[in-house]
């Protein structure tokens, strides 16, 4: 599978588990299709913030 993080895993931990409460996240182990279309949504996303912040060039 693929995890993709933009900063420390640790500090995206972290992150998780106060939004959650100190709880620990769930994970989810995606293959084949599934995953391949969660790793375009995720691109997209991505891409979409990223023109946002530019002012949409």
């Amino acid at each position: 599978g693929t995890i993709l993080f933009h900063s420390n895993a640790q500090e995206a931990l972290q992150k998780v588990r106060e939004a959650h409460g100190g709880e620990d996240p769930k994970w989810e182990v995606l293959e084949g299709d599934v995953e391949m279309e969660t790793l375009k949504k995720i691109i997209e996303d991505q891409q979409e913030s990223i023109n946002r912040r530019k002012g949409g060039r």
